[in-house]
């Protein structure tokens, strides 16, 4: 899958500029069984993009995060578990490719990955939205 990120920059004249950004950069986090990165974070629009990857067989714990987020699932398959505020489990869904979740802010989840390939997600971040 390529990296390649633009911007679309428009100028007072209305033309279009593209910016390149960084390439994606994936970092492993600590305890949790996958890779994320940020595509490119535009905190005037209020949003970020990010990817994230899960080697074949793993499962990554409950967690949340602070924000809105909705992921598109691009590659895998398996469970994704949810959490109540005392950490157990309410409900289990399924995943795979074209799979799209919404996860309100501070939505405890986690996921299996129970297929042989890797899952890979592309996340949509709205920080300072709850839902």
């Amino acid at each position: 899958m390529a990296n390649d990120t633009y911007v679309l920059r428009s100028g007072d004249d209305g033309v279009l500029t593209p910016e390149q950004q960084p390439a994606l950069a994936m970092k492993d986090i600590d305890g949790m069984n996958f890779s994320y990165g940020v595509h490119v974070d535009l905190p005037e629009a209020g949003v970020n993009f990010a990817r994230g990857v899960v080697p074949p067989g793993k499962e990554v714990p409950a967690h949340a995060g602070p924000n809105l987020y909705a992921v598109c699932v691009l590659s895998g398959s398996g469970q994704l578990t949810l959490y109540d505020n005392a950490q157990l489990a309410t409900a289990q869904l399924p995943f795979s490719p074209g799979t799209l979740i919404v996860f309100p802010a501070g939505a405890q989840h986690g996921w299996i990955n129970d297929s042989d390939e890797e899952f890979a997600w592309f996340g949509v971040d709205l920080p300072g939205r709850a839902e």
